[in-house]
């Protein structure tokens, strides 16, 4: 296998085993595979891929694998498949906000205080009142929020059935 990664999208193949048109998927780890990958475009599936956990004897750094749909059985390094055999929160983006400095041009915070940051020409300016504002501290404060890590993802979504019905309190501070 030349390439199987999340970030290119591609896995290639190796080390061809077999063209046998009923092999035997049992034998090989594949009739129920430890790890299957498909790859789409918007609803269309483009391709399967399906691992085993285990390969030929006496290789313990490779897998069997194949594409669905088609009889070639292969085996593969499995040093490369390491990143897709991670959780679904290793893919999502570890930052709370993602947002590029240089196309936001309205900040808008509701706090102790109630006002927006307006960007026009490169200038920021508070509303109301048409205040000049410190560019260095908008900056920063983009930056803190861009640069602020997850620490834990605590729940995926708020319609979960298993999810108790949580009463949140109004926000103290609301900056959109």
């Amino acid at each position: 296998m030349k390439n199987c990664s999340p970030a290119s999208g591609t896995c290639a193949f190796g080390n061809f085993i077999s063209d046998d048109s009923k092999p035997d998927l049992e034998a090989l780890g594949l009739q129920a595979p430890d790890l299957q990958i498909a790859f789409g475009q918007g609803s269309n599936t483009l391709t399967v891929a399906q691992f085993s956990a285990r390969g030929p004897t006496n290789e313990p750094a490779r897998v069997y694998a194949r594409r669905l749909g088609e009889r070639a059985i292969v085996v593969v390094e499995t040093n490369l498949l390491g990143a897709w055999r991670a959780q679904a929160n290793e893919f999502r983006d570890s930052h709370l906000v993602s947002l590029a400095e240089a196309v936001t041009t309205a900040i808008g915070v509701r706090g102790q205080d109630q006002f927006t940051l307006l960007s026009t020409n490169g200038h920021w300016q508070i509303l109301p009142g048409d205040t000049p504002a410190d560019s260095g501290m908008v900056s920063n404060l983009l930056s803190m929020l861009t640069g602020m890590p997850i620490v834990q993802f605590v729940k995926t979504s708020f319609r979960s059935p298993t999810w108790p019905v949580m009463a949140w309190p109004r926000p103290r501070s609301n900056i959109r």
